[in-house]
């Protein structure tokens, strides 16, 4: 039995915890479930609730892994170092379960824009491409139809690991990855932000409607400058309905007016 096959198909299926530290002996527990001679049976056997972590202890250990994030990617100069830091960082469980460490690809100062996902999917996973699989595919069609690439563009996921099953993260895990990505942000500096997804959006933005967001140009502070920010639909909603499609694109042609129109003024500034 190849015990190290078992385990690495328990990790690409999500399976990330056992129920219990200890075994439990079911016969034990049974037999002590039984009625002693003389005594009345109870029409309902009492159940004993398994020990819970205090609520405020929990919340005391999600902020302060948020407060190791952030302290950890401040210290990173480059964006190798920060890939460096984020793989060494044990704050966030889905670390453990994931096969690869990403962070964005493409231009790697002042992009034009900097593109935002949620996070990578299986196929991205098996391969270490972040366009590996339909949603890249996708997702660089997208960027193609207003002539965007890794060469005038940089691309990054919200979350660096996958999520087992492809989930959606928590609003804990959102929090703890999301200083590294302000971080990558630092480090690029580009003039434009374009978010694909309601988690992304959630995340930097904190409005939870792609509906809302959209309505309007938003803005991020990066480097003490605000960035203009597009929120769209992202890749698995566009190409589940028509008409994120055409929102979609109507918020990428929204985007590509700003970059002439940025364009143009620096060219009248020469």
């Amino acid at each position: 039995m190849n015990y190290s096959a078992i385990l690495k198909w328990y990790q690409l299926s999500g399976i990330t915890e056992i129920i219990r530290e200890t075994p439990v002996d079911r016969f034990l527990a049974f037999k002590n479930m039984q009625p002693q001679a003389g005594a009345k049976k109870a029409l309902i056997e009492p159940i004993t609730p398994l020990k819970k972590e205090p609520v405020l202890q929990q919340k005391d250990e999600s902020l302060s892994f948020v407060a190791q994030a952030m302290s950890l990617s401040k210290e990173a100069q480059t964006l190798a170092d920060l890939k460096e830091k984020i793989s060494s960082f044990e704050g966030c469980s889905l670390k453990k379960t994931a096969i690869n460490t990403f962070i964005g690809v493409g231009k790697e100062k002042n992009p034009t824009v900097f593109c935002i996902f949620d996070a990578p999917k299986a196929p991205a996973e098996r391969s270490g491409n972040l366009f590996e699989g339909p949603q890249g595919i996708l997702l660089q069609k997208m960027l193609a139809a207003i002539h965007l690439s890794p060469q005038n563009s940089y691309i990054a996921p919200l979350i660096p690991w996958r999520l087992p099953g492809d989930r959606k993260p928590s609003l804990t895990e959102e929090k703890i990855c999301t200083p590294f990505l302000l971080r990558e942000l630092e480090l690029t500096n580009p003039d434009f932000i374009l978010i694909f997804g309601a988690i992304p959006t959630r995340a930097l933005l904190e409005i939870e409607s792609i509906t809302k967001a959209r309505q309007q140009i938003q803005k991020l502070k990066v480097n003490n400058k605000e960035i203009p920010v597009i929120a769209t639909f992202g890749p698995d909603m566009v190409s589940a309905s028509q008409t994120s499609r055409k929102n979609a694109w109507d918020d990428l042609k929204k985007l590509s007016q700003l970059i002439q129109n940025k364009a143009s003024n620096n060219e009248e500034d020469k």
